[in-house]
């Protein structure tokens, strides 16, 4: 026959400081960009609509015309069909904005 035993648990919850003389700085980790771009991307892409992206590569800034066809959150970059009809692969760190194109 098992017996339950009756301890009780308690933690004891300390702030952690930090060291004298050291600044603590927060690593934000690199947002991909912004929800409305994010939106107006999955928007473009259910309705087949061509985006200006603006990428940074080395640099300068260029602009892409096409349509997105895959967000690959994995390898963390855009797979864009461009108007030559060639895929492109834009790392989300290069994507600087995206706008709807006239």
């Amino acid at each position: 026959m098992i017996k339950e035993s009756k301890l009780k648990w308690t933690a004891m919850v300390f702030p952690q400081q930090p060291k004298q003389g050291v600044k603590e700085t927060k690593a934000e980790s690199p947002k991909a960009f912004s929800t409305d771009t994010d939106m107006l991307i999955h928007e473009a892409m259910e309705y087949n609509w061509s985006l200006e992206y603006r990428i940074k590569v080395e640099e300068s800034i260029y602009s892409l015309y096409g349509t997105t066809i895959f967000i690959d959150y994995v390898k963390k970059e855009l797979r864009i069909k461009g108007i030559e009809h060639s895929i492109h692969f834009v790392p989300f760190q290069n994507l600087i904005s995206a706008k709807k194109a006239e």
